[in-house]
């Protein structure tokens, strides 16, 4: 222990430091600490340092030794963390500097490890700058580590090295842009998907969707295996998740047209499902999927797929929806297409439609007698209306249609 004695108010200190001296660390030779004293000392009351009388007089020398190493050791590592934090500066105004044009190609060292936050990321379209869109981050890929076994499909070094941006959120159609190398963008955004992260999964969807814009054969090629990863997202219970595949599945219908056919009974069931839901966004989001799904697929397949999602289902907004959508199909096809004996297909829209006009829905209803006011002017429809419809429906059925030609004329 130490203890200061003063030595009055009027008499210089001795050679012994004093309080107005400082410590300063140099770290150009060895980081070892010296002392260095200030050229101006305080006046006024010094004090001495007086070593009292110990039984072990070496215990504070070796305390003072450790002292020096524990901030020497501490100093380094300031300096350290110093020149990190300089370099990661310096490579965030590199970022900066590339972003107007983010197509070229970065020299990136083949040793230089992936940190824990960076993604491993193939090829992401680049997005345009929106108020619906977050400002997106730029990432740089990265090499693995070599002998290091990295998940995903490997390319060519100089390939991977692009400077990307990400969004979580969903992005808008005029934001869709290209890819360079489409066939490595599916497989990431499969393996997005595939991913626990929700704003990972939002961004596999929005790369699905720039593929079936500008890259049709690359998403054909794997459309089936596609189109079941996008329907478990549409039953995701993150709604803004969902709500991404259900845009997704709208896009799909939108661009790859009648290639989606093979694909309807297990896309429009969930679409319709989703329907019934309370959420406001997502059921018009349902209705403008199912819009692009009646206007672009093969309306033989559509109708099918629609009756086999919605005629039977306990929720009245599912079925409502159903109606609306198959009223567009009929319309679009003609009673000549539908009641002309073609395989499945009369018999199962009138049958449809017989329960549709006796739904408890009153829009439900609206569109059943839509359906039907589209069918009866075929030349032989009462004919094929007795043929086809059950006999417990067929005398409402056709009450309604006498309504219908009374009101015409």
């Amino acid at each position: 222990s130490v203890v200061i004695v003063g030595k009055g108010m009027f008499e210089s200190p001795s050679s012994l430091p004093t309080y107005g001296q400082s410590i300063i660390f140099s770290m150009e030779n060895g980081d070892t600490p010296s002392f260095k004293p200030k050229m101006e000392s305080l006046s006024g009351i010094y004090g001495r340092a007086v070593q009292q009388q110990s039984s072990a007089p070496c215990l504070d020398v070796e305390n003072e030794r450790d002292l020096k190493v524990a901030l020497s050791k501490s100093a380094r590592e300031k300096m350290r963390q110093k020149k990190r934090e300089e370099k990661e500066y310096q490579q965030i105004r590199d970022l900066g500097k590339e972003e107007s044009n983010p197509w070229e190609l970065l020299k990136i060292s083949e040793t230089e490890k992936l940190t824990t936050d960076s993604r491993n990321v193939a090829f992401s379209p680049l997005l345009k700058r929106t108020s619906s869109i977050k400002k997106a981050q730029p990432l740089i890929l990265l090499d693995s580590v070599a002998g290091e076994d990295s998940p995903g499909p490997q390319m060519p070094f100089k390939d991977r090295m692009l400077s990307v941006t990400h969004s979580s959120e969903i992005m808008e159609p005029s934001d869709l842009r290209p890819f360079h190398k489409p066939e490595f963008a599916l497989l990431e955004a499969l393996q997005y998907l595939a991913d626990n992260d929700w704003e990972k999964k939002i961004e596999g969807l929005n790369s699905i969707r720039c593929l079936s814009a500008y890259h049709s054969d690359a998403l054909t090629a794997k459309l089936h295996e596609t189109s079941l990863a996008v329907v478990q997202e549409v039953k995701n219970l993150r709604s803004v998740v969902s709500r991404a595949a259900v845009v997704c599945l709208g896009d799909l219908f939108k661009y790859l047209k009648k290639s989606m056919d093979q694909e309807l009974d297990n896309t429009v069931k969930v679409l319709l499902h989703k329907a019934g839901e309370s959420n406001t966004f997502i059921r018009e989001d349902v209705d403008k999927a199912l819009k692009a799904m009646v206007n672009n697929v093969t309306p033989a397949r559509a109708l099918s797929s629609l009756i086999n999602g919605g005629q039977s289902h306990l929720n009245t907004a599912v079925r409502r929806c159903a109606a609306q959508h198959l009223s567009d199909v009929v319309e679009h096809m003609g009673p000549g297409r539908i009641l002309s004996g073609i395989k499945d297909i009369t018999d199962k829209i009138l049958s449809t439609v017989a329960k549709f006009v006796q739904d408890g829905s009153q829009e439900t209803r609206y569109y059943g007698r839509k359906m039907l006011f589209t069918l009866m002017t075929h030349t032989d429809f009462d004919k094929i209306l007795e043929k086809h419809v059950l006999p417990k429906d067929l005398p409402y059925v056709k009450e309604t249609v006498s309504n219908l030609r009374q009101k015409v004329c």
